[in-house]
């Protein structure tokens, strides 16, 4: 097992590039340093990949890595440009902040990649999940198409299908991760995940922290090992779906976050200047919507929340000096501008289509509400310690009113949560659906201000020691803030990280849950075997459901049906799925098939959520039994490949032939 990880990190390498290091350039040239920088480098890098990947499916150029690094020379001389106009240097940290901010961020990415090593067990680890099937086949299409567009990805490169929006930038990201270095896809899948995890997410909460705090070495030293220890982000995101493009988006929510602070003049001892911020948030908000568009919205949220505090706050002062219709006004325009925004995004058809999605109540209105004091969400084991350091950064905030933002955000978010898991209303559905009404897309902005409410509860509570312990030498708040982390964190194994990797393990472990598997080990032995069986060009008919939908991204041979959801079908899809196991006596059939270059036809296990009723919308890739126009190719117990053989049998393929009216039948 050591040695499958020595050979994968250059793909961990890659993705550290393309993720982080190629942003750095851009950042740098936008005048940004330490922290700041680093922090910038990840949200450039996703805006400029993903923007470049849509410029180049337009002008048809394929997606490289020689087309991804024009793109970042291209953003690193416009960044120049920008930053002689924005003028002005931002502050400056000293030596001491960047060495406790970069410490702070290794020792989360070292206890991060821990997690990530007993997780996975291996870098290839396969992630058996429903998500997961399409975002290895989209990466899959990009390999064959060259096409990493955004504005064309969700119609995953099946032939005749119209073009569909689907947000690109995690895949744009993977796909030239792999091309770099090459390697299996789940195995760069995980790989660029991992970094977003461990690296990406860390950067931005010590940039957040940086905007609400300043300089305070302690202080940003704790925030990056507090980083990894919340269960709902970024862990959870990693067990459910698994919803890689929402992972990514959300790690870029506290640096945009962060910008707010300084376009507002909320930030403390600012690093980024209200012109150069209002640049990079628009920016940032680009590489966001093309990562996953619900992400914006967390951040509108998040951000309305501090703009309401700031303005409320404001709005007093004018009351105490008798303006008080300037006082209505700027509540009002604090209240609505974001009301009208968030009222704009839910009309558009995407939207709509995120909206109408329902899922069940998984827990109480009081079981919720206690998930989410307790850091528990979705059935975890409550971390009291973590949960008591954020209790008591709470109390804090509400006691300083530059900070009080953070706790009235903070129970937004817990208050979206509670409506996700345990009520589901029509009427709160209107919030919640910009998330799927998903509690775990929701649970996942918790610690988006948990992080920074735990680092503070933290400094208080070490406040609170120094003012009642007499020492007899002087013990920096900062030097004893980060002791208290410290014993915080080695009280709790590591802030609970070898558990939360049993937990994020459950999604991979083909061995452990055979009832939620998509491919058994046998059948990704079967699947390699058979690959040399396939010619590069055929195409293979099959039902996702049965794990054969990965036999195009493990295997690099073509499915016809690369994704689970049947509504992404086209018509002719759809037809062969009810009817290729009758092509020998259904000339429609027979042409659809040899239009489409369906030569094979696979027949898989299913174990993937067997009793769901979508397994048995693919009557006509079953196995073909006595019926002709089938040769077997490849047997393995219930595993089974047939080669075509009907349309070169059958001599009528005229399309006005009579069709038979075949029904729908069971697997």
């Amino acid at each position: 097992m050591a040695d499958a990880w020595v050979h994968a990190v250059p793909l961990w390498a890659a993705a550290v590039v393309w993720l982080v290091l190629s942003g750095l350039p851009i950042a740098s040239a936008m005048g940004l340093r330490g922290c700041a920088a680093w922090a910038a480098a990840p949200a450039l890098a996703v805006a400029t990949l993903s923007m470049a990947a849509v410029v180049a499916g337009a002008a048809s150029v394929r997606w490289s890595p020689i087309v991804a690094l024009a793109a970042v020379v291209l953003a690193t001389l416009l960044a120049i440009a920008v930053n002689s106009l924005v003028g002005g240097r931002p502050a400056r940290d000293r030596g001491t902040v960047r060495a406790c901010a970069a410490g702070g961020v290794l020792v989360g990415a070292l206890l991060g990649v821990a997690a990530l090593v007993l997780a996975l067990r291996t870098p290839a680890a396969l992630s058996q999940s429903f998500d997961a099937v399409f975002h290895y086949s989209a990466l899959a299409a990009i390999r064959d198409s060259g096409d990493a567009s955004s504005l064309t990805l969700g119609a995953l490169d099946v032939p005749g299908a119209p073009a569909r929006f689907y947000p690109a930038a995690w895949h744009d990201v993977t796909a030239l991760v792999l091309a770099t270095v090459g390697g299996a896809i789940p195995a760069g899948a995980n790989a660029v995940a991992g970094v977003i995890a461990v690296l990406v997410w860390p950067l931005a909460c010590v940039f957040l922290a940086r905007q609400v705090f300043g300089p305070r070495p302690g202080t940003l030293a704790v925030t990056g090992l507090y980083s990894v220890g919340f269960t709902a982000f970024p862990w959870g995101l990693l067990k459910w779906g698994v919803l890689w493009p929402n992972l990514l988006g959300m790690s870029l929510v506290p640096v945009a976050l962060g910008l707010v602070l300084a376009v507002t003049g909320r930030a403390v001892d600012d690093a980024v200047g209200r012109p150069r911020a209002l640049v990079l948030l628009a920016v940032t908000l680009v590489g966001m919507a093309l990562a996953h568009p619900n992400t914006v919205v967390c951040l509108v949220v998040l951000a309305s929340v501090l703009i309401l505090v700031t303005t409320a706050q404001r709005a007093r002062e004018h009351v105490a000096d008798g303006r008080v219709g300037r006082a209505g006004w700027t509540v009002a325009a604090a209240v609505v501008v974001p009301l009208a925004l968030l009222a704009a995004l839910r009309t558009t058809s995407l939207m709509r289509e995120v909206a109408a999605v329902w899922w069940a109540p998984t827990t109480t209105a009081a079981g919720a509400v206690g998930e989410v004091l307790l850091h528990a969400t979705h059935g975890r084991r409550a971390e009291w310690l973590l949960a008591a350091v954020v209790l008591v950064g709470v109390v804090r905030s509400l006691r300083d009113p530059a900070l009080r933002w953070l706790a009235a955000a903070h129970a937004v978010s817990a208050a979206l949560f509670v409506m996700a898991a345990s009520i589901q209303s029509p009427w709160t559905m209107v919030l919640t659906g910009f998330w799927y009404s998903d509690s775990w897309r929701i649970a996942a902005m918790l610690p988006i201000t948990g992080v920074p409410l735990a680092v503070l509860g933290t400094v208080a509570i070490a406040e609170w020691l120094r003012a009642r312990i007499d020492l007899r030498v002087a013990v920096p708040v900062g030097a004893t803030t980060l002791l208290i982390a410290l014993i915080l964190a080695g009280a709790t194994k590591g802030l609970h990280l070898g558990r939360t990797a049993l937990a994020v393990h459950s999604s991979f472990a083909a061995e452990d849950a055979p009832a939620t598997n998509m491919v058994s080990p046998d059948e990704a032995e079967f699947f390699a075997r058979i690959r040399d069986r396939i010619e590069p060009d055929a195409v293979v008919a099959n039902n996702p459901w049965d794990g054969s939908a990965l036999l195009w991204p493990l295997q690099g041979r073509r499915v016809l049906f690369g994704q689970l959801d049947g509504r992404k079908q086209t018509a002719e899809q759809d037809y062969l799925a009810q009817n290729l196991v009758f092509a020998a006596t259904d000339p429609r059939a027979c042409r659809l098939a040899a239009k489409m270059g369906v030569r094979y036809l696979l027949v898989g296990e299913v174990h993937f959520w067997p009793t769901d009723p979508r397994v048995d919308d693919y009557p006509g890739v079953r196995d073909p039994g006595a019926l002709h126009g089938f040769r077997l190719v490849e047997r393995q117990g219930e595993l089974a490949l047939f080669a075509l053989s009907s349309c070169s049998e059958t001599p009528n393929l005229d399309s006005s032939a009579p069709t038979p009216d075949r029904r729908r039948g069971t697997r």
